[in-house]
């Protein structure tokens, strides 16, 4: 048997399915604002951050505008609070939980 003392886990997108359920928000919310994402918007965004996310961001006709209305939602524990719970574990999640045990 292993003697683990201790486990460390990254929880966006490895324990839990964030990435889907970001994505389904900025596709809302650009289509609220009147907006069409290009093509290649998630390849560019995902993994990205800080200037790299805010050049490309620039890049796009309001996609600043956005961004803001994105980083407002993101905080929400309204929104979050409402999405079905199960639904965000990561497939063995629960089993390696009762396995580390």
């Amino acid at each position: 048997m292993l003697d683990i003392k201790a486990v460390l886990f990254d929880c966006d997108g490895l324990m839990f399915e964030t990435e889907l359920i970001s994505q389904q928000i900025w596709k809302d919310e650009a289509r609220k604002l009147g907006l069409t994402l290009p093509e290649d918007f998630f390849i560019n965004i995902t993994g990205s951050g800080g200037e790299e996310l805010n050049r490309y961001l620039s890049s796009i006709p309001s996609g600043m505008d956005l961004y803001k209305v994105m980083k407002k939602k993101r905080f929400d524990i309204s929104f979050w609070s409402s999405i079905q719970k199960d639904c965000l574990n990561k497939k063995g999640l629960i089993s390696l939980f009762q396995w580390l045990k």
